[in-house]
Order: structure tokens, then sequence, then C-alpha cells
């Protein structure tokens, strides 16, 4: 997931980016890791935004519920 969020950011792919840094997150919520899964929503916010991904930006909400 990390190469491809790479390989995303090297094209100026942002919505992509986005949607993988909330996976990130994700997986850092399952690792119990609650303050780099909120650093990494908080960059995908940016990243939604950034690029228009209206979409990403609502999973980013519905992800941030899940921090508690």
């Amino acid at each position: 997931m990390t190469t491809s969020t790479q390989l995303r950011r090297r094209v100026g792919f942002g919505a992509g980016v986005a949607a993988n840094l909330v996976a990130l997150g994700y997986f850092a919520l399952d690792d119990g890791r609650t303050a780099d899964a909120a650093a990494l929503f908080d960059e995908a916010e940016g990243q939604a935004a950034a690029s228009g991904a209206h979409a990403v930006a609502a999973w980013v909400t519905e992800a941030r519920a899940k921090l508690g």
C-alpha cells in the first residue's frame, strides 16, 4: 500500500493518495496506533480537499468516527 501511495504521489493522483491514506489509517487503527491513524486521516483530508475528491472526504469522516 505504501508503494502504491508513493506512485500515486509521483503521478499527481491526489484522490488516489487520499484513498490510500484512509486505508493506511485503518491499518494503523487495527494495530492500535491511534495517533498514527489520526495523522493519516488528517493528511487524507487535505489531499481529498485539494483534489476535489468529495467521496474520499466522506470516507475520512467515517474513518475519524472510529478513532473514538
